[in-house]
């Protein structure tokens, strides 16, 4: 394994905070009522899918971390890299599609703007 590779796997580290994040954000900006922290709300489909995509995040981000201060990464089992790899998209995947299943609570005293990410600026 090359001498860089804890590097390069704490920057994937890194990134992958930042699409965890770039979720919630997309939540946001495109869904009436979502907030980036509302515990147990949004329906059971929506907490479910969330809850098990944050936990494989923070599965690989536990492993993240710890293999980022290892001097190189040969002395890990093969495939393991491969399998969080495939954990971190599976993750991103939930925490993507649970965006559909979100159903608000009850009605916003001031609704918020919708906006259409996948529409064109004018």
């Amino acid at each position: 394994a090359s001498p860089q590779a804890p590097a390069v796997l704490g920057l994937g580290t890194l990134l992958m905070c930042v699409s965890g994040a770039g979720c919630q954000l997309t939540g946001c900006l495109t869904l009436k009522q979502f907030r980036g922290f509302q515990p147990f709300k949004g329906g059971k489909r929506f907490v479910l899918l969330q809850a098990e995509g944050w936990m494989m995040i923070g599965f690989v981000l536990n492993f993240g971390v710890v293999a980022t201060q290892m001097e190189s990464l040969a002395s890990l089992y093969p495939g393991v890299l491969s399998l969080c790899a495939y954990a971190q998209s599976c993750a991103n995947t939930l925490l993507l599609v649970s965006l559909f299943f979100f159903t608000p609570s009850n009605p916003s005293p001031t609704p918020r703007p919708q906006v259409n990410l996948w529409q064109p600026l004018q």
